[in-house]
């Protein structure tokens, strides 16, 4: 097996990786260091990435490997093979911490990012979860296809399973699984309070909600209302019903009408119109 690396004028061959016989499967882990990789000679094999060093021979399987994966720390490297087993590896020491048996050759196995749950899959249909400290059946299921590849979610609650001459991608839940959480980016709620914004108009006007400040929206062409806000006043949600269209407002209503109707009634200090004197007389 080769590994290159990608250059301006292109891929340069950088290491070769061999068994003594033919390679059939391989892994790496995001972190880009180390690489595993399975063979027909029975045999798994970790390896340096970027110097090629052979850093372990994992020798424990009686067939062919057919599937190998490592965990995102590279703590641990799990292996399927053609004789019904997945054996769980110490990445650090080679030696063996699990041997877990199945009913079938092994197709596909996977792990979560914590490396904590390991999944199998077998010609056999049946998918099965395991924990790699305890070494005990979690959890299985049966596909009654053969499993050809299996992707999990970061938290091993979601697995995608891709089975032999099926036209569908299932896609299986997993609850209350042992595995680490991936950490979540909480977003961050945004300080604005409700936005008051006038009905039928494209562009809506912009509001400031502070508390304690007087809260006006001006009432445009086609607006059904107006909402003025005191000082210590609290805002009355509007009621859950639909929004009126444009069609639906009436049209021969003025705007200066529609703002008289919603002013408040509050006696102001304006001074009286002026009235007309009826000492004139018309010539």
């Amino acid at each position: 097996m080769k590994v290159m690396t990608l250059t301006e004028e292109g891929p340069v061959l950088k290491n070769k990786l061999s068994h003594n016989e033919e390679i059939t499967c391989f892994a790496a882990t995001p972190m880009g260091t180390l690489v595993a990789t399975g063979s027909c000679d029975q045999s798994c094999k970790l390896w340096q990435i970027d110097s090629g060093f052979l850093t372990q021979i994992l020798v424990g399987h009686e067939g062919t490997v057919t599937c190998v994966a490592l965990a995102d720390d590279e703590r641990i490297v799990i292996s399927g093979a053609m004789d019904k087993k997945v054996i769980v590896w110490n990445v650090s020491t080679g030696d063996i911490a699990h041997s877990l048996v199945c009913s079938a050759p092994l197709t596909a196995v996977s792990l979560s990012s914590d490396g904590s749950v390991a999944f199998s899959a077998s010609e056999d249909g049946w998918l099965e979860a395991w924990s790699t400290e305890k070494g005990t059946l979690l959890s299985s299921f049966n596909a009654h296809r053969p499993i050809r590849q299996v992707l999990n979610s970061l938290d091993a609650n979601r697995l995608l399973v891709q089975l032999s001459s099926c036209a569908q991608l299932p896609i299986l839940c997993l609850h209350n699984s042992p595995a680490g959480s991936h950490p979540q980016v909480q977003r961050r709620r945004s300080a604005r309070a409700h936005s008051i914004t006038s009905l039928g108009n494209d562009n809506p006007t912009p509001t400031t909600a502070t508390t304690g400040l007087n809260v006006e929206t001006k009432v445009r062409e086609g607006a059904s209302s107006s909402l003025q806000v005191g000082n210590g006043h609290s805002v009355q949600s509007r009621s859950a019903q639909p929004r009126p269209t444009f069609d639906k407002l009436d049209r021969g209503q003025s705007r200066s009408s529609v703002i008289e109707k919603d002013r408040s009634t509050t006696l102001t200090n304006a001074p009286p119109p002026p009235q007309k004197s009826h000492l004139c007389t018309i010539l």
